[in-house]
């Protein structure tokens, strides 16, 4: 399992015990509202029947894979200090004190568009230079089906993501995977996010060895 969604399932199992006793007084939280202010791209390992974060930077040609991670942390978001993630996850929180209720977060702009442009050529149809957006599909990174199971174009990722609720922090993640197999030594891939402000969110994958 990856990094990410070991984080994700520690605080899905700390929120189940304070949203619990939670329950039997009123949850009436206000949202609290958020900017998505930094992109992380992670390596995946997707040539097996279940996807794993890759540590290596080589890929199989039919298995390219990297994962997304949008946070309102101005950094790599799995590296949160101990204590921003104690505060912000609410366990010494004012709230976590006078509530035992998960506090809900809405992005105050949402996703509006992905680009996604090869710096190699991919095959013969496909050039270095050239927008690549519609040769990749998605999934959500909580989801926990295998990577056999159903992958989502991305505009239908976009959409999900409009109007969402988080809860304690404001954090998405998502796996984009290559349709076409690499038929060239060698991948990399520039990456655009763009929100409703028109603010957009860019980064490059590392340079990925092509295994045949």
């Amino acid at each position: 399992m990856k990094i990410f969604r070991k984080v994700l399932f520690i605080l899905l199992v700390a929120n189940i015990i304070r949203i619990v006793p939670g329950c039997i007084e009123d949850c009436d939280l206000l949202p609290v509202y958020f900017d998505f202010t930094s992109l992380q791209i992670l390596n995946l390992d997707n040539s097996g029947e279940w996807e794993v974060e890759n540590t290596t930077d080589s890929m199989q040609a039919a298995a390219i894979a990297f994962e997304l991670v949008i946070s309102d942390y101005p950094g790599n978001y799995p590296h949160y200090s101990a204590a921003d993630i104690f505060h912000s996850f609410g366990f010494k929180s004012s709230h976590a004190m006078s509530h035992d209720c998960s506090q809900p977060m809405i992005a105050n702009h949402y996703l509006t568009d992905i680009r996604i442009a090869t710096l190699y050529d991919i095959n013969a149809e496909l050039h270095a230079g050239d927008d690549v957006t519609e040769y990749f599909v998605g999934q959500f990174s909580t989801n926990t089906s295998p990577v056999s199971g159903v992958y989502l174009d991305l505009a239908t990722i976009i959409a999900q993501m409009k109007n969402k609720v988080y809860y304690d922090f404001g954090v998405e993640a998502f796996g984009i995977y290559l349709k076409p197999e690499v038929e060239t030594p060698q991948s990399r891939f520039v990456i655009s996010l763009t929100f409703s402000d028109n603010r957009i969110l860019t980064d490059t994958t590392r340079l990925i060895h092509i295994l045949h």
